[in-house]
């Protein structure tokens, strides 16, 4: 598995209107304000499509570097849908509870930027306001409006190997637990050699860390081991592998950190 990050993402949306195939019955709405004489009925599905591109640095002999392109990931259906439906009884009311409900859908299921909620709300009004002035309705009917918010947000993602190998470090690194010299627990992963060995998940306060040579303490949660069983302070060992190669400093097994 690999670590990206994110360089760039551009978002872009549409309102666009959309025919209702049911009659919508007002009970079903989520806005429960007391009817006028004349009601709004307002059915908006959400849709979000995302298209990923992934780049991986390459490094010249000259020290020069270019962005390959790994792969690209487009999803046909969109990752993320919701559909909201109100009982609007007047303009002001539209305007004040309308808001926060669409406000809410795009902030906490889309987690759409607020720069891009306050266009696509605004877009959103304008576009049911329309609908209004321009309905030849008459006075004490119901006006029923649908509508579909398309958006897509594209990103470009740039392989990070620095984040790659530390992932994968810490996928195989095991929290081991320091006990008192007198407890009676035993200390397993004595048997085999090298990467044979069994993982152990316990050792005595009077261990030491190889790096820096000092006692484990009991309780600490400092404490990993290797694949290769060897025991060290988590932080001691990740400055360690930290490097070029990546090895045990007792025994030199190298981590497979290439994926």
């Amino acid at each position: 598995m690999h670590a990206y990050h994110c360089i760039n993402e551009d978002f872009k949306y549409g309102v666009l209107p959309l025919v209702l195939d049911y009659q919508p019955d007002h009970r079903d709405y989520d806005d429960k304000s007391s009817f006028s004489s004349q009601r709004l009925l307002i059915h908006i599905d959400f849709a979000l499509f995302a298209r990923n591109k992934y780049y991986v640095i390459d490094v010249s002999k000259g020290g020069n570097t270019k962005s390959t392109p790994v792969y690209q990931c487009e999803d046909v259906e969109p990752v993320k849908e919701a559909t909201r439906r109100l009982n609007v009884s007047c303009v002001e009311t539209m305007h004040s509870n309308f808001k926060f409900v669409l406000y809410h859908t795009l902030r906490s299921a889309f987690r759409i930027e607020e720069g891009s909620q306050d266009a696509i709300v605004e877009e959103i009004i304008d576009a049911v306001s329309n609908i209004i002035g321009n309905s030849g309705s008459k006075k004490g009917s119901n006006i029923m409006l649908g509508l579909r918010v398309v958006m897509r947000r594209d990103r470009i993602l740039r392989r990070c190997e620095r984040c790659t190998k530390e992932f994968l470090i810490r996928k195989m690194m095991k929290r081991v637990k320091v006990v008192a010299d007198d407890n009676g627990k035993e200390c397993d992963g004595d048997e085999g050699e090298g990467p044979e060995r069994i993982r152990r998940c316990v050792v005595r306060e009077s261990e030491v860390c190889p790096i820096c040579m000092e006692e484990f303490v009991v309780g600490s949660e400092d404490v990993t081991c290797m694949p290769c069983s060897h025991v060290f302070h988590e932080t001691c060992i990740g400055v360690w592998l930290d490097g070029d190669k990546p090895n045990c400093p007792v025994c030199r097994f190298e981590m497979p950190v290439v994926d």
